[in-house]
């Protein structure tokens, strides 16, 4: 689940900041290591993925916004 990658991800890196990658995980195997690293990637591309789609409607409502605000102008200065 992405909460548990998140959380999984949190914990790393605060095992990282401290300076001491090899005690992250001490009980954890290289190929687990590993396997977290696939995890990340898909983690990370996934949170890349949800920013795109979310600037991508950003960018699409307001497109939206300005073109009525535009066409709203034009109708007022149809009127007067």
């Amino acid at each position: 689940s992405l909460k548990g990658l998140v959380r999984n991800f949190e914990h790393f890196l605060d095992g990282i900041s401290e300076g001491d990658f090899a005690s992250c995980w001490p009980e954890r195997s290289e190929d687990e290591i590993k396997k977290f690293f696939v995890l990340e990637d898909e983690f990370v591309k996934r949170v890349m993925e949800e920013i795109k789609s979310i600037q991508a409607q950003m960018s699409k409502d307001l497109a939206s916004y300005s073109y009525n605000g535009r066409l709203r102008d034009v109708r007022e200065l149809i009127k007067s």
